[in-house]
């Protein structure tokens, strides 16, 4: 609309020019108005263009918008996935450790006399699996529930005592006593592993923690000793490298 009246304001300026002006200026004036209509016609053609780019560019950003929310929305719900996940093994953790803890506590304390009779024509309640009780010990030692933890260790030794894990639950007896402060005890429950299992691959730590021990104990030249036998017997090993700081520190 405001185009059209623009070409009428030009048209009647035009005709009164034409009727007045004299024919050289009529010319100029045709020209001049060309010039001014083509430009007129390159505005618009830009505007049009910037038009166009703002609407793309204004997709793009909703795009990026929506994509961002549902990326959000994504992680949202794969962190609410892996905390119910999370939760649901922590239950599943609790729930054996309480049941394997119960059914130790059974089999300790004996049947009853009222169970005894009615128990003779089944089997024996010794049917725990070794690798299950102690997992079970080590999920307890890793929860700082000392006591019960020992007690589990114990049990697994007392049940099998040339088993898969018996190495590392000797050792894992001497660490309960080193983390409670009683040092005495520590040493010589890792002298039993060094002791029992001598080719074991809880050999090396046990070493290393008796000359901790000594430490404690003051016996600076032992714990030396025993660090330079973690260095003999596993050069290449961590505990080694740890013996090695050690004996650094006590020059």
């Amino acid at each position: 609309m405001k185009a059209i009246g623009f070409s009428i304001v030009i048209g009647i300026g035009w005709l009164c020019l034409a009727g007045c002006a004299s024919r050289k200026e009529v010319v100029k004036f045709k020209e001049d108005l060309a010039h001014i209509q083509v430009r007129l016609t390159a505005i618009q053609s830009e505007n049009e263009k910037m038009r166009m780019e703002i609407e793309d560019l204004g997709r793009s950003i909703q795009a990026l918008r929506d994509d961002s929310h549902q990326s959000r929305a994504d992680l949202l719900s794969e962190m609410s996935s892996l905390k119910s996940s999370t939760m649901a093994l922590q239950s599943l953790l609790d729930d054996t450790g309480t049941r394997m803890s119960r059914l130790i506590h059974s089999v300790e304390s004996g049947p009853s006399a009222d169970t005894t009779r009615s128990m003779r024509n089944k089997p024996a309640a010794s049917n725990i699996k070794p690798k299950e009780l102690y997992q079970t010990a080590y999920l307890d030692l890793s929860r700082r529930n000392y006591s019960l933890a020992l007690i589990e260790f114990q049990e697994y030794l007392k049940r099998f005592p040339d088993g898969e894990f018996a190495d590392n639950a000797q050792y894992w007896i001497g660490e309960i006593y080193y983390a409670q402060g009683d040092y005495g005890k520590a040493l010589g429950e890792f002298a039993k592993v060094v002791s029992q299992y001598p080719r074991g691959k809880k050999t090396p730590a046990a070493y290393l923690k008796m000359g901790y021990c000594q430490i404690q104990k003051k016996n600076l030249e032992e714990a030396k000793r025993l660090f330079n036998l973690v260095i003999q017997n596993a050069p290449q090993s961590e505990e080694a490298q740890l013996a090695r700081d050690r004996i650094k520190g006590l020059e």
